[in-house]
């Protein structure tokens, strides 16, 4: 019996299968309808010049400064990163001539002692 209480008939299965599918559709109507007014302000925006804060002179001489920046941290950290790989090395070598150094004293000393 409870079976038929349950019981929903195809028609009312499509009836609100329907209803879902017109409230989806309003909803992405809705979004589209958004988003093209907020992309039609920034391209108004952008058109009035309001998208910068700055003349466009001193953006130009930014921009220029930029390029010129951007150009020289690139040959700067090429040296720097050489500079940096000769200073590891150099530490690298270091510390193995004082480990070498240090067995040496060690052998010496257990020698002496009468260790070796």
């Amino acid at each position: 019996m409870s079976d038929l209480n349950n019981f929903v008939s195809g028609t009312e299965i499509d009836r609100k299968r329907e209803e879902t599918k017109a409230y989806l559709k309003e909803q992405l109507r809705e979004a589209e309808d958004e988003y093209r007014r907020k992309e039609a302000y920034k391209q108004r925006h952008k058109d009035r010049g309001n998208d910068t804060w700055l003349a466009p002179g001193v953006l130009e001489k930014l921009g220029k400064q930029e390029e010129k920046d951007r150009h020289n941290i690139g040959e700067t950290s090429s040296k720097s990163a050489k500079k940096n790989r000769d200073k590891d090395y150099k530490k690298d070598d270091e510390k193995r001539k004082r480990r070498e150094r240090d067995a040496e004293k060690k052998h010496k000393h257990d020698r002496k002692v009468g260790f070796g």
